[in-house]
């Protein structure tokens, strides 16, 4: 990945932890508001808030499915290739004659 890349995919991650913790916090101080009824601008922007991080925790948990899944092919693979290690002709001391 080019250095250009990696700022971006940084800014964006930083933009996305702020927006984050900004919507929890506006959700947190905005709790108890005096509502004045169903046109009520706070109540619309706190369900914004909440659809967002709604949206957020499920791509969390996709991206934590993904990684999960790449790790266990790894140990798998790792695994895998332990034991195909221990069974050769050296580490069993087999002598091949004709």
């Amino acid at each position: 990945m080019t250095k250009n890349r990696q700022w971006l995919a940084t800014l964006l991650a930083l933009a996305l932890v702020l927006v984050t913790v900004f919507s929890c916090v506006y959700i947190a101080l905005e709790a108890d508001h005096d509502c004045s009824g169903d046109d009520c601008v706070i109540c619309q922007q706190i369900v914004s808030c909440q659809q967002l991080l709604k949206a957020v925790g499920l791509t969390g948990a996709v991206f934590a499915a993904g990684i999960c899944r790449h790790f266990a092919r790894a140990l798998v693979m790792v695994l895998v290739s332990e034991m195909v290690a221990a069974f050769t002709l050296v580490s069993s001391k087999v002598k091949l004659s004709n």
